[in-house]
């Protein structure tokens, strides 16, 4: 795998909450044997060799949130788009993507000594506004925000960047697809897993895949989070069980892993997964789907962190995949 991970990630994450921009992006690393599009609903896929009955797919789409008003002086009042925490909102550089270009802006925050003593500790969204420096007839409503946090290279092969939910389970894939064989495979990064998985589901019904891994993120261990509902941190993707997911599949994935000597954890779910993994499998008439996270903390914060060595885990265990088929 000759391109570097960190180059690729950093790109994903440069993209907008929407996953814009990602046709070109990915153009610039595909095959010449790749049909690269796409969909009405704007996942782009990637079918090498016209496509095969394996589906790999990671989800695009960022939370973010949209302007709802646009107010004098250059103040924005917004909506969430998918489950944004608001916690850490106040202070927090963000990007506007208007129509001629990226606006930087800021999350207002009442300064300490003004605050009200009843005031609430988080503010709710009618009160959080974004000043844009009174840039406002450049913004319109409908247009999109996200957390401005580039990809920064922490110790310990440890990276932290907005949007690492879902853009590292799309730099695995990709990482995967570079160093792949010529057989035929179809790729999906999708759109609006963020707000319900439309993206997945429309994806999947047009190809013509017997069998499906989606790659997303879960929770990784840190201060104040159980031990029993998250994985650790530098120890490999984690292998998900389900109802809902294909357990034939799974355990070839798991075979896998160990002959190859890749890292795998286990996470188990007592029902749905709530990742397009539960789209996927329904789509058509059925598609055995398997599912597998790369440990994210933070999530849905400019803080997110992710260990190299887990993305990288699940892209040398998505080629061997490839390789198997």
């Amino acid at each position: 795998m000759t391109h570097k991970l960190t180059d690729i990630l950093r790109e994903f994450c440069a993209l907008p909450p929407n996953g814009d921009g990602a046709l070109e992006m990915i153009a610039k690393y595909a095959q010449e044997k790749d049909k690269l599009y796409c969909d009405p609903l704007g996942s782009v896929i990637l079918e090498r060799n016209g496509g095969g009955e394996l589906l790999l797919e990671a989800h695009l789409d960022t939370i973010g949130m949209i302007v709802r008003e646009v107010l004098p002086q250059g103040f924005l009042r917004v909506h969430p788009v998918g489950s944004m925490d608001r916690r850490p909102l106040p202070a927090q550089v963000v990007t506007v993507w208007a129509k001629d270009g990226e606006i930087p802006g800021v999350v207002i925050s009442v300064p300490p000594h003004l605050k009200e003593k009843d005031a609430p500790e988080v503010p709710e969204w009618n009160a959080i506004l974004i000043d844009i420096g009174g840039v406002e007839n450049r913004v319109k409503q409908g247009d999109l925000v996200s957390l401005y946090a580039p990809l920064t290279e922490l110790e310990n092969d440890c990276v932290s960047a907005s949007g690492l939910d879902n853009r590292a389970g799309c730099a695995a894939i990709l990482h995967a697809l570079l160093a792949a064989p010529e057989k035929p495979v179809t790729a999906v990064f999708a759109v609006q897993e963020e707000i319900g998985g439309s993206g997945a589901k429309a994806a999947a019904f047009r190809t013509n895949a017997k069998q499906a891994i989606a790659v997303d993120v879960t929770f990784a261990r840190a201060p104040d989070v159980k031990g029993y509902e998250s994985c650790i941190l530098g120890g490999g993707p984690a292998l998900g069980y389900s109802p809902v997911l294909d357990r034939a599949l799974g355990e070839k994935l798991q075979k896998l892993a160990e002959k190859n000597g890749i890292r795998l954890q286990h996470e188990v779910m007592g029902g749905r997964t709530n990742t397009d993994a539960d789209n996927i499998q329904s789509a058509r008439a059925g598609i055995p789907t398997a599912l597998f996270s790369i440990p994210l903390r933070n999530m849905h914060t400019a803080a997110e962190l992710v260990r190299l060595s887990d993305i990288s885990d699940a892209a040398k265990l998505i080629l061997e995949v490839i390789e198997s088929f």
